[in-house]
């Protein structure tokens, strides 16, 4: 017998056969990280953050009379807080406002952070297309000489792939996903942040077209919307979270950590930027060392993961009595053991990254439905390895048996 497979598909199957998928992809440290033949920005990141033990960004936002103390100011700053930050983001909008001694300003700080062994995320925010972006990634990378930039997706993933692909394959980008400006609501609705922040997934439409080098896309999520930062994580497992907000806008680090971690492993993928509170700080240096502190603190005493009986139980609870009516074995399945150990480990995997939600829906068709499911959404490596292997175990006890398996063109691209 012959089955036909999509991307998700052949893992399972081949496990079936007693053949055991490619490793799955997880979450957290430089050795957990995609890798490639070419190390990239994030796996450079990976590594800053473990030897010094730091997930602290500092800012460089130097707001000064001329280009020549922008310079100065930023160099001095570098230097103080070299012991303590994983990377360092000068803000490209505070050195181009003096015009071309500005850019000389801002691409001897990229060469100074280069110099004391750091890497330069320049936060710039483009958002073009065509030769124009192209344009702008050269500018970037080639003459500035940065590692990473900040995207805006207004304009989908043209506006990313020439940072991320090509010459520039082991780049990073960190997308705009959640913003904590004033406005950010007249423009973003949750389900549009959710939607970045699905599609920036290794899984993901953006994240598949991404060369290898240069996974994960990363995310920029507002840590004064700590909703915010818990749903980008929800959606997307793979990413790095870039949170601004910490510090003088009046985001705590401790907050925006647990929001931050995943609800399936204490693996840490998160640049905390700090700006202003440790460039006005009169030792900027302690400043740096207390807030590095104070996000390795908040890690540690971060809750542990739920266990699958904490998530199958909360998952009853949360149904409503409208609910119980419409399904009324399901409260009795999630809570009362009926489950084989591949069920609820399926079920836990879709309930934890949002795949299964309960409430009310409405479907393409106009119809109301009880319950959602979207196994698009098991984008992480952890979740979909359990994801498959329930779907393994099903196989096996049916006692289907197949011969050959086809799977999609988009499939062989992943791998």
């Amino acid at each position: 017998a012959a089955l036909l497979a999509t991307s998700g598909g052949l893992a399972f199957i081949a496990s079936a056969r007693g053949l055991r998928p490619p490793k799955p992809h997880r979450r957290g440290s430089a050795t957990n990280t995609v890798m490639s033949a070419t190390p990239g920005f994030f796996e450079a990141l990976s590594a800053q953050c473990k030897a010094k033990d730091s997930y602290l960004c500092v800012g460089l936002d130097p707001r000064t009379a001329t280009a020549e103390e922008a310079h100065d100011v930023c160099c001095r700053l570098i230097d103080a807080t070299k012991a303590h930050a994983c990377c360092y983001k000068p803000n490209a909008a505070f050195f181009e406002a003096h015009g071309a001694a500005g850019w000389a300003a801002l691409k001897g700080v990229t060469a100074k952070i280069h110099a004391v062994g750091s890497l330069c995320l320049l936060d710039c925010k483009r958002g073009d297309v065509g030769s124009t972006a192209q344009a702008y990634a050269k500018a970037c990378y080639d003459d500035l000489q940065a590692d990473a930039v900040t995207l805006s997706p207004y304009l989908g993933y043209d506006a990313i792939q020439p940072f991320v692909t090509g010459p520039y394959a082991g780049k990073g980008a960190f997308i705009l996903c959640a913003t904590s400006n004033p406005s950010a609501d007249e423009m973003q609705s949750d389900a549009l942040r959710d939607r970045v922040a699905s599609l920036s997934s290794n899984g993901g439409a953006w994240g598949v077209k991404t060369a290898v080098a240069s996974r994960p896309l990363g995310l920029v999520v507002g840590a004064t919307r700590p909703a915010a930062v818990s749903a980008a994580r929800t959606q997307n497992g793979d990413a790095w979270l870039l949170t601004p907000g910490v510090g003088a806008q009046g985001a705590d680090a401790s907050t925006v950590v647990r929001a931050a971690l995943s609800s399936s492993s204490r693996d840490v993928r998160l640049v905390v930027p700090v700006s202003r509170a440790i460039m006005n700080a009169d030792d900027p240096s302690e400043a740096a060392r207390k807030l590095c502190q104070e996000i390795r603190d908040a890690i540690s005493n971060a809750p542990p993961p739920p266990s699958l009986t904490d998530t199958l139980a909360d998952a009853s609870r949360r149904l409503s009595d409208t609910m119980s009516a419409t399904f009324p074995r399901t409260a009795e399945l999630l809570t009362g053991g009926a489950l084989k150990p591949h069920q609820a480990k399926f079920v836990g995997c879709v309930l934890r990254s949002g795949a299964l939600k309960f409430g009310s829906f409405q479907l393409k068709s106009g119809r109301q439905s009880p319950y959602f499911f979207n196994a698009g959404l098991v984008c992480d490596g952890n979740d979909a390895a359990e994801f498959f292997d329930a779907y393994a175990a099903a196989i096996q006890n049916s006692g289907l048996e197949f011969d050959v398996v086809f799977v999609d063109e988009e499939f062989v691209r992943t791998v």
